[in-house]
């Protein structure tokens, strides 16, 4: 698998961002629904989720980069009812 995406499957980069995006996604999320447990909040934890607050942030960006000047989305797959491709458009563009 290349760096960059194919027109059927993602590239590295793009799986690496993807899958980093949710990991700290889901570590953040722990760690806010921990943060409601605690009073008063202790700053470490409080700071530790701004971090990754800030670092999906710039993954996002870093994505949207990625695809606007090096990379592409693979196609649909063919046989996708076309409802179904205009929502992951759609569902896309509300993401990013």
């Amino acid at each position: 698998m290349g760096a960059k995406s194919t027109a059927t499957q993602y590239g590295s980069v793009a799986i690496l961002i993807h899958w980093a995006s949710a990991l700290i996604v889901i570590v953040a999320w722990g760690i806010g629904i921990t943060l409601d447990k605690f009073s008063p909040t202790p700053p470490a934890l409080l700071v530790v989720h701004m971090v990754l607050g800030v670092l999906v942030l710039l993954l996002t960006l870093m994505r949207i980069v990625w695809f606007i000047v090096a990379d592409r989305r693979p196609a649909a797959p063919e046989g996708d009812p076309r409802l179904q491709r205009i929502a992951a458009k759609v569902v896309h563009l509300l993401l990013y």
